[in-house]
């Protein structure tokens, strides 16, 4: 089994509250594209690796739908 590999990078700042909804459209694409949704993990073997300024994210501090990350801030 090939693994299929995406990689999306944003830029977000100044926002406060108990969390952070980044649109999937604020992403933009190796090929330096936008994207307009993120993609659907095949369930059983997938995993999405968020990173905030370098740093790896446990999934417990994010969900990931088609329209957008959203990074849960704690209060």
């Amino acid at each position: 089994m090939t693994p299929s590999i995406c990689v999306f990078a944003t830029l977000k700042s100044g926002d406060s509250g108990t969390s952070l909804d980044i649109p999937a459209a604020s992403f933009i694409l190796d090929d330096g594209n936008h994207t307009t949704a993120l993609p659907k993990l095949s369930s059983g073997n997938s995993y999405y690796h968020v990173f905030n300024n370098g740093v790896f994210q446990p999934p417990i501090v994010y969900t990931v739908t088609k329209g957008f990350l959203t990074i849960l801030i704690s209060s």
